[in-house]
């Protein structure tokens, strides 16, 4: 009998099919966490960005609003009392007596009433919104606890501004991202 001369094997054997098959299963789910988790950090990044600008428009027109309209700051122990001229909605303890040119003695503050901050004025009956928790893109606005309320009072001419933004997502996936604003006003005299 003549041996047959042996054929050169193309494939894989089944045993090297389950290894590769094997190996495949292991990495996708590492690949696809950090898929994921990137995506993640990515959001996250991206909302606490949105919030930090938010904070800092606030900032600023709290500031510039301060500095230009305000001619004194009031501490509720003073008369005029800033609960009476502003409304019984305002529950802060200080405001701002208008000192512009005109000679306006106008009474303003700044409040946070349930997620939105108003400014409240003596001579309008409905305070203006200047942070809206249900904008596009939607951040509450809150004291930084329960008891330290957004104005305090340090004197006449000067008033620390506290405030919290939190961006709560409507999802699992990322976590609330929140920023705390604390700055001191000086009025321009």
């Amino acid at each position: 009998m003549i041996p047959l001369p042996k054929q050169n094997q193309r494939g894989f054997s089944f045993v090297e099919m389950i290894i590769v098959v094997a190996i495949i299963m292991l990495v996708i789910p590492t690949v696809f966490t950090l898929f994921f988790l990137l995506i993640r950090t990515q959001i996250e990044s991206s909302s606490l960005s949105k919030v930090k600008k938010e904070g800092d428009r606030i900032r600023a027109t709290i500031i510039s609003t301060v500095r230009n309209e305000a001619g004194a700051v009031l501490d509720s122990s003073e008369p005029p009392n800033c609960e009476s001229s502003l409304g019984l909605f305002y529950t802060n303890n200080v405001c701002f007596q208008g000192g512009d040119l005109s000679g306006s003695s106008e009474i303003f503050g700044y409040d946070v009433r349930g997620s939105d901050l108003y400014r409240y004025d003596e001579d309008v009956s409905t305070p203006l919104m200047v942070r809206d928790a249900t904008a596009y893109f939607p951040i509450e606005t809150s004291t930084i606890d329960a008891s330290t309320p957004i104005l305090r009072y340090i004197s006449p001419e000067l008033v620390q501004v506290s405030y919290r933004l939190t961006y709560a997502p409507q999802t699992d996936i990322v976590r609330p991202q929140s920023l705390v604003y604390s700055f001191f006003v000086t009025l321009r005299k």
